[in-house]
C-alpha cells in the first residue's frame, strides 16, 4: 500500500512515468487490486495515452463493476478513441450519473462528454445541476464556462457575456486555476477584446508551463485577428490619403530671379499711359515730343518687343487680339497695354498630378502614426522577458506569419509614399492591400 499511496502523490506532482512505474508495481504483485488499475488508468489519461487509460479502466470495471471513479475515466478515454468510443463513452457517463445521481463530479463527466459530442444543451443542464450540488468546486465552474462559450455566449466588445462570468465564479473560488484563465481568455478573444485575450493567455503560461503549446497557438490566433484589425485601418488610410491628394495637389511655381520679379513690380506700379491719336492731322510738335511708353520686362508666355521708332508691337495672348501703335492709323489711336496679372499668374504655377498635396501627405501621415501608437499600446501588455517567446508563438503559425509579412509590407509602401510624396506608392499598395485582405479573410 506505500507504493500506492506514493503513487497517488506522484500522480498530484504530474510525475506521471514515475506514478506509473509505482502502479505497475503494485498490480504485478497484486493483478485484482481495482485501484492500482483505476490509478494506472488515471495516469495514463493525464499523459495522454488515451487507449492504455480506456484499457485499464476497462480491467479495474472487470474486477469492480459499479466502480465510479473507473467508470470516469474510462468515459474520458474512450471520447478521445474516435466516433465509437464517443458514442460508448455517453453511454458510460450516463451510467454512473445512474449510479451516483447525488455526486456533482459524476454530472461534471456526462456534461464534458456531451459537451465533446455536441449536445450543448443537455451538456449545459447537466453542468447546472452540477452547480446545484456542489457551487464550490472551480472545475464544475470550468466546465460550464467552456459550454457556454461553445454556445456563443462570450458578449462582445463591449459587455462580457455568461461564459466570463463563469470562469470569473472559478477564478473566485481557485484564483490559481490556469485553465480558468486561459478559457477565460479565449472568451476575450471570440468577444474581439484582443488585449484582454493575449493577457490573459500569457498569465496561464506562467501559472501552468505545461499549456505551451495550447499558449503558443492561442497567442498566434490573437495576434492574427489583431493584424487584420490593423490591415484594413491601414487601407483606409491608404484610401482617404490617395483621395485627399487627389483634390489638394501641389500647385508648383515656375522659378523667377528676383531681378525680373522687381521689374515686374516696378512696371505695374509706374502710370498708365495716355491714349495719343496718331492720324494724319496730329500736330507734328506733338508727335515729335511723345514720351515713348517703357515696355514691360519679359514674361513667359508673353513676348513683347519694344523699338526705337515709331512702331510698337505686343504680341498677343493666346485668345486675344494684337495690340499696334502704328502711324497713319486714319484717325483710329491705337495703345499699347499692359500685359494681365492674372494671366501671368496662372502661367507661373503648374499642377504636378503624380504628387500629393500637402493635406494628403500630413493625413497620411496622422493615420500611419496613429497606427503606430494603436499598436504599442497594444503590445504593451507583453512583459520583455515574454517578447520571444510572443514572436516565436507568432512566427510558427503559417497564417500569423503571412499576415505579419503582408501588413510590414503595406505599411513600408505607405510609409515611402507619405514621405517621398509620390502618388505611386500609395497607388499600388491600396488596391493590393484591399485585394489581399480580402484573399487573406478566407485562407488565414
Amino acid at each position: 500500500m506505500a507504493d500506492l499511496e506514493r503513487a497517488k502523490v506522484l500522480i498530484e506532482l504530474r510525475r506521471l512515468s514515475e506514478a506509473r512505474e509505482q502502479l505497475a508495481a503494485v498490480l504485478a504483485a497484486e493483478p485484482d487490486n481495482a485501484e492500482a488499475a483505476t490509478y494506472l488508468a488515471q495516469a495514463a489519461y493525464l499523459d495522454q495515452r488515451y487507449r492504455e487509460a480506456a484499457d485499464q479502466s476497462a480491467a479495474a470495471l472487470r474486477i469492480q463493476p459499479r466502480n465510479q471513479f473507473a467508470m470516469r475515466i474510462h468515459a474520458l478515454a474512450l471520447l478521445n478513441t474516435g466516433d465509437a468510443g464517443r458514442w460508448q463513452a455517453q453511454q458510460v457517463a450516463r451510467q454512473v450519473v445512474a449510479l451516483g445521481p447525488e455526486f456533482a463530479e459524476n454530472h461534471r463527466i456526462l456534461a464534458i462528454v456531451l459537451r465533446e459530442c455536441g449536445h450543448l444543451p443537455e451538456a449545459l443542464a447537466a453542468i447546472d445541476r452540477a452547480v446545484e450540488l456542489d457551487p464550490d468546486e472551480a472545475d464544475i465552474h470550468v466546465a460550464r464556462g467552456s459550454i457556454l462559450r461553445r454556445m456563443g455566449h462570450c458578449g462582445n466588445r463591449f459587455r462580457q457575456g455568461p461564459a466570463a462570468e463563469a470562469y470569473h465564479a472559478a477564478l473566485r473560488l481557485e484564483p490559481e486555476s490556469a485553465y480558468a484563465v486561459h478559457d477565460l481568455a479565449i472568451v476575450e478573444l471570440n468577444g474581439r477584446r484582443l488585449r484582454s485575450a493575449l493577457r490573459g493567455v500569457l498569465n496561464a503560461a506562467t501559472m501552468d508551463p505545461g499549456l505551451g503549446n495550447l499558449v503558443r497557438t492561442n497567442i498566434a490566433t490573437v495576434i492574427r485577428h489583431a493584424i487584420r484589425r490593423m490591415h484594413w485601418v491601414l487601407v483606409v488610410v491608404a484610401f482617404v490619403e490617395l483621395v485627399i491628394g487627389e483634390f489638394h495637389g501641389p500647385q508648383t511655381a515656375v522659378p523667377l530671379d528676383s531681378s525680373y520679379a522687381q521689374a515686374v513690380r516696378e512696371w505695374h506700379d509706374s502710370p498708365a499711359p495716355q491714349l495719343v491719336p496718331m492720324g494724319a492731322g496730329a500736330p507734328a510738335a506733338q508727335s515729335a515730343t511723345q514720351a515713348p511708353v517703357a515696355a514691360p520686362p519679359s514674361i513667359p508666355g508673353v513676348a513683347i518687343s519694344a523699338g526705337t521708332g515709331p512702331e510698337t508691337s505686343v504680341a498677343p495672348a493666346p485668345g486675344k487680339p494684337a495690340m499696334t501703335n502704328a502711324p497713319g492709323g486714319q484717325g483710329n489711336p491705337t495703345t499699347t497695354a499692359a500685359p494681365s496679372t492674372h494671366s501671368a499668374a496662372n502661367s507661373s504655377t503648374t499642377s504636378d498630378s503624380r504628387r500629393l498635396g500637402t493635406v494628403g501627405r500630413d493625413l497620411g501621415a496622422t493615420g500611419l502614426g496613429l497606427i503606430v501608437v494603436i499598436s504599442l499600446w497594444w503590445l504593451g501588455v507583453v512583459p520583455r522577458r515574454r517578447w520571444r517567446f510572443v514572436l516565436r508563438a507568432a512566427w510558427s503559425s503559417p497564417p500569423t506569419a503571412l499576415r505579419l509579412v503582408v501588413f510590414g509590407a503595406g505599411m513600408l509602401v505607405c510609409v515611402l509614399g507619405v514621405a517621398t510624396g509620390l502618388r505611386v506608392f500609395l497607388s499600388v499598395a491600396e488596391p493590393a492591400l484591399l485585394a489581399l485582405g480580402i484573399i487573406l479573410r478566407r485562407i488565414a
